[in-house]
């Protein structure tokens, strides 16, 4: 039974393309003009056409410029190509099979080259079984040298720190270019870790931290209002409560706040006392009393930094309880070095590499790096994953890496835009 390839390999096509993995056959547009590749081009991430800078001869022409892939040809009016003007250079549609005409908006035909008459089965066959396999790393069966390893973790963390960069600058763009505000909401996006991670965006959103620096030096105030907004002063079961709750109304109005969070947009169902949604509200509050000027913070911290935990001061009610109402039978309320230590690492690095590419500063990029070479290694199911191919991680460096990787490639099955998997199927 012949293998056909779906609208989803389109990763296949560019390896194709890229490596020129056609059979000896002269190569002819659909048309039935000779086609020569002098240079197929430079693939990137970024958007507009899939190859840049490409050299081609079709008939006795000679052509510079993009070149756009797709499986079906009509794809490109499924992508809006037509009303894109980046796509109005392209020189050559390449494509698996032919359905539609692709025009110019001048009228004239886009010369388009028809794949797969110029691959060999086995070569689909073999990517077909590659792909298909049913193990999350589909290279884990496969013999792979250490440096090609060591190479693929050094690209992954470059990745990973630009697309941290770039969510960063989504953020910075969205408050008006205030690094202090793009902080603030970072560190509470990480401080809701997975399970609370959006509640706490939104309460960033409806309680800005312009407002929480007025009261910096006062802790009960700070709690007020980040309490009240999260919507944990509705119903009122304790005093502590209900003297934040009035001071909460003061300052809503004073301020004229949007409206609050309801209580029930927080998840507590199987979390520890320690990781409750109230005790992470009270050390969000803690930290901003104690450190006024977060991004500052953020972006000077180093190494010797990271041996101590930070400054962290909650109210004294919550040096005894890990919810209203409900007092710690033992412990206390502070960052647990796990804890502290994703604060630095999803909070401080992408900070940093942020800043460090709007002005040009390599020597905070390199703190950044010198943060994630210091800290252990991240323990989860991923890092076990790869850990089963007797992977080195040695610190969180490789453990960032390695994650990004896993959920960026792997699971996304984008094996030919990894050079492993590249140098599988070119011996497949």
């Amino acid at each position: 039974m012949r293998l056909t390839l779906t609208s989803m390999d389109e990763y296949f096509l560019h390896f194709l393309w890229k490596f020129q993995k056609f059979n000896s056959r002269p190569l002819l547009t659909e048309d039935g003009q000779e086609l020569i590749v002098f240079k197929p081009g430079y693939s990137h991430d970024h958007a507009g056409p899939d190859f840049e800078e490409a050299r081609i001869k079709i008939a006795d022409i000679v052509w510079n410029g993009p070149i756009e892939i797709h499986y079906r040809s009509s794809d490109w009016f499924a992508h809006g190509h037509e009303t894109n003007e980046k796509y109005d250079q392209i020189i050559l549609h390449v494509v698996w099979v032919i359905d539609k005409p692709v025009y110019y908006k001048s009228g004239k035909l886009i010369p388009t080259f028809v794949l797969k008459d110029y691959v060999d089965q086995n070569l689909t066959d073999a990517y077909r079984h590659y792909i298909n396999q049913p193990e999350d790393i589909l290279c884990s069966s496969y013999q792979v040298q250490n440096i090609s390893w060591i190479q693929l973790k050094d690209q992954a963390i470059a990745r990973r720190l630009e697309s941290r960069s770039m969510e960063i600058n989504d953020i910075r763009k969205q408050v008006g270019g205030d690094w202090e505000e793009t902080a603030y909401r970072l560190l509470c996006r990480n401080m809701g870790f997975s399970v609370n991670k959006e509640p706490f965006v939104r309460l960033s959103e409806v309680l800005p931290f312009r407002i929480l620096k007025k009261h910096a030096n006062n802790i009960f105030q700070i709690e007020a209002l980040i309490f009240g907004q999260a919507g944990f002063l509705e119903d009122l079961s304790n005093d502590y409560q209900k003297e934040l709750s009035k001071e909460f109304d003061f300052l809503k109005t004073k301020y004229g706040l949007k409206a609050p969070l309801h209580k029930t947009q927080w998840l507590f169902l199987r979390l520890r006392p320690a990781n409750f949604p109230s005790v992470r509200l009270s050390q969000l509050a803690g930290f901003i009393h104690s450190n006024t000027n977060i991004f500052s913070w953020m972006t000077q911290l180093n190494v010797t930094d990271l041996k101590k935990s930070p400054n962290c001061t909650t109210s004294s009610y919550w040096d005894g309880h890990y919810d209203f109402g409900k007092p710690l039978k033992s412990g206390q309320n502070n960052f647990g070095v796990n804890s502290w230590q994703n604060i630095v690492i999803n909070t401080s690095v992408p900070l940093l590499c942020a800043y460090s590419n709007h002005v040009d500063d390599q020597e905070m990029y390199a703190r950044a790096i010198d943060l994630l070479t210091y800290m252990k290694p991240e323990e989860n199911k991923i890092t076990k994953n790869w850990k089963k191919l007797n992977l080195k991680i040695d610190n969180a460096l490789d453990s960032q890496a390695l994650i990004h990787q896993y959920r960026a490639y792997c699971l996304k099955k984008r094996c030919l835009q990894c050079n492993i998997g590249v140098n599988i199927l070119q011996h497949s």
